[in-house]
């Protein structure tokens, strides 16, 4: 009976030295290889005082000690879901400037102000690309990045970037590439000169649709993991994953300038979409300038830089008919917008265009 007493006294006091382990384990919440070891010496106690509760044999403890290792690979997820703590089986660290990420079996927990180890973030199975703010990494040119790319890539390997710098080829919604660049003497439309010697690949978190608003020659900033680089003898390729763009393509700032033609003719087709058909009407060109740069103005709408509304917000004057038409007039040129409930049509014409210049098709039913 004495016995009986001893060895559950044993039993019991092998699980509470087991908890008071794990407790430590989280209320010590730093990195530090102690914390996976103490789990072990935890699993260890467990596992003796199953051995000994359930009479185990020794090939039976072994696979008692596994199923309890996978069972506290869980635990650590579940602690570190709902406690937000750093994991104790963090198998990897990237840092940037002042963010740590712990990578854990299923989980990406950011640590976004590395003095700090309240708040943090949890990303379960890797779904969401950098969440700390983009405000707290400083921005690199791609051509400062791309044109002394061995001593950046041995800086910035395995460490989060932002970059800015215009887009050399779209490959779809998830992976665009980046290429040092000259400027050129074609202003049009974001022209420049890339290099062929440096590549970027950028490979985003998830599908892009905002990607569907740029085109080649935009300017984009991205942040992402700079994850590893190949090539020699000056040719080399080097690969972001986890990006995202910063930022958006709207326009705060532009400016519109056009070229009147000397013999006007009927309107011109610039646009159709499912909401409006754009035309021109005695204007030989239509640039739009922002930041430096110039674009013709069916690429600006056509990627929904700017929009219908854009062209007119800053009319000085609007006349209007008797059919529900209205012309806003700028100092340059004027925008007739046709009555929306009859026509889809908006042209933008000369200074002085006048309704009878024109004519508002009517919308044909679906």
């Amino acid at each position: 009976m004495a016995r009986k007493k001893t060895s559950k006294k044993i039993n019991v006091t092998l699980l509470v030295i087991s908890l008071i382990i794990i407790l430590a384990i989280y209320i010590f919440n730093r990195l530090n290889f102690i914390r996976p070891l103490l789990w072990f010496i935890a699993l260890i106690f467990i596992t003796i005082h199953i051995k000994r509760y359930a009479r185990l044999t020794a090939k039976q403890t072994l696979y008692c000690l596994f199923i309890l290792f996978l069972v506290s690979i869980v635990v650590d997820g579940i602690i570190v879901t709902v406690f937000k703590r750093i994991p104790a089986y963090t198998y990897n660290v990237v840092s940037s400037e002042k963010v740590n990420i712990y990578y854990s079996p299923g989980l990406r927990i950011w640590q976004c102000d590395k003095n700090k180890y309240n708040n943090l973030l949890v990303d379960q199975f890797y779904n969401n690309g950098y969440m700390c703010s983009a405000n707290d990494i400083s921005t690199i040119e791609s051509n400062s990045f791309l044109n002394s790319i061995i001593e950046n890539f041995s800086d910035y390997h395995n460490k989060y970037v932002k970059i800015n710098g215009k887009i050399s080829k779209k490959n779809s919604q998830k992976s665009i590439e980046m290429r040092p660049y000259i400027e050129s003497e074609v202003k049009v439309n974001g022209y420049v000169e890339f290099s062929n010697s440096v590549v970027l690949k950028i490979f985003f978190e998830k599908n892009e649709s905002i990607l569907d608003e740029y085109d080649v020659y935009d300017d984009i900033t991205v942040l992402g993991l700079i994850k590893n680089m190949e090539g020699s003898s000056g040719n080399y390729i080097v690969y972001m994953d986890n990006a995202k763009i910063i930022g958006a393509t709207e326009l705060d700032t532009f400016s519109i300038s056009v070229t009147t033609e000397k013999k006007c003719s009927d309107k011109k087709k610039l646009i159709t979409n499912d909401k409006v058909d754009l035309y021109s009407y005695c204007l030989s060109e239509i640039f739009v300038s922002s930041n430096d740069t110039t674009s013709e103005l069916v690429d600006m709408f056509s990627s929904n830089k700017i929009t219908v509304q854009d062209l007119y917000r800053d009319s000085e004057k609007t006349d209007n008919d008797e059919n529900g038409n209205r012309i806003y007039r700028m100092d340059k040129y004027s925008v007739l917008v046709c009555n929306q409930s009859t026509s889809g049509d908006v042209i933008i014409g000369k200074k002085n265009m006048r309704f009878n210049d024109v004519s508002c098709e009517e919308r044909q039913e679906q």
